[in-house]
Order: C-alpha cells, then structure tokens, then sequence
C-alpha cells in the first residue's frame, strides 16, 4: 500500500514554476525584508513542500504522506511546550527536502533531452539544496549558540540563509564564519555539495546534449 503510486491532476510545468518562485522567495526575497515573522517563513516553506510533491508525474503515498508530516511537524516545532522536541521535529523537513532533490537527481538523468523544463526542474532541485542546509544551519545555531560569527553582531535567521547560498557556490566573503566544529563541518559539507551538483548538472547536460547532436 505505502508503495502504491498516485498522480496528481496539476500541470507539471506550472508546478515547477510555482516551486521555483517559492523556493526563491524562501531564500532571496523574505531574507532582505526587515521584521519578517516566523509563521511567514512557514507558509512558504510549505508551499515548497506542497510544490515539490506537485512536480512529479507519479509520486509513492509514503512520499506524499511524508511531506504532510514535514509541513505539520515544521508548524508543531515551534509550540513552547515541545521546544526540547524542536529539533528532531525540524529533522523530519531535512529529511524530505533531501528526498525531494535526490528524486529530482533521479528523474533528471533517466530524461533522454533536455528542455527548459529539464533546466527548470535543476535549478529547483539547487534551490532546495540551499534550504536544505539553511535548516541545518538553523537548527545547529540555535541548539549550538555561538557556532556562528558575524561581523555585524547577533547571528539570526536571515545571516545564516546568506550565508548558506554564499558557501553552497564557495564564494565565502568571510562576513560571517563557522566557529565550533559542527559549523566548520557543516561550512565543508555545503561547499563541496555544491560542487558536486554543479558539477553533476553540467556533466549530465553535456553528455545529454552531445547524445541528442550525434543522433541527430
């Protein structure tokens, strides 16, 4: 049962879009408005997750049903009384966005050509990537104060989304620095995951692209 697929009735291009400007209001958009409050953040990251599921011709109804416990779990995270659970409620998001881009991974290399949608459906899966550490990040911080360093002061929720896209292309400006060793192995883990999904990408849109021209 739990491995039956289903499909949803949604236009798959449409869905992507939506899970692209979701997913790039999550990181560029909300981060650079003053005074944002903590249930916005929810809403679009639930929408993320609402997106995601809706990209996939078939999806299996563990996967679906994972991502209704992610977004209810993200929402429960942040009642007082279950505060000491905050964090292995927050790991049930991490955990299916990393599903969410694997089976993106998945889908990208059993396509035959490459299209805009292709190219689309990249680009989301290097978005969730980012918010896929940001909520490491997040969650490391706030168990782990001090793990983090700005040169600006006080560390919150919008320096570290920052600072997660800056290491995710290793660009590194050194505004805000890992301190302890989780962070430090979290800096490492982020930087080579980006390289190795640029690098997949490109590798995989030549190999692609040289197969289609040599058929052709």
């Amino acid at each position: 049962m739990w491995l039956k697929s289903i499909s949803f009735n949604v236009d798959k291009l449409w869905a992507a879009i939506l899970l692209f400007l979701s997913s790039s209001t999550f990181l560029f958009v909300l981060p650079v408005i003053q005074d944002v409050p903590n249930w916005v953040f929810r809403v679009c990251m639930s929408f993320v997750l609402l997106f995601s599921i809706l990209s996939f011709e078939k999806v299996k109804l563990y996967f679906v049903l994972g991502g209704f416990l992610a977004t209810l779990l993200d929402w429960f995270s942040d009642l007082g009384k279950v505060s000491v659970l905050a964090p292995f409620l927050k790991i049930a998001t991490f955990v299916f966005v990393l599903m969410v881009v694997v089976a993106l991974m998945v889908k990208f290399l059993k396509q035959k050509q490459v299209g805009l949608f292709s190219l689309l459906e990249a680009i989301n899966g290097y978005l969730l990537l980012g918010i896929l550490f940001s909520s490491i990040a997040v969650l490391l911080n706030s168990q782990v104060p001090g793990s983090f360093q700005s040169v600006h002061g006080e560390i919150v929720r919008n320096d570290l989304l920052y600072y997660v896209m800056v290491t995710l292309t290793t660009t590194g400006y050194g505004d805000i620095l890992p301190i302890t060793a989780g962070s430090k192995n979290l800096a490492m883990i982020i930087a080579v995951s980006g390289q190795i999904y640029v690098a997949f990408l490109v590798g995989v849109l030549v190999g692609k692209y040289i197969n289609h021209f040599t058929r052709e």
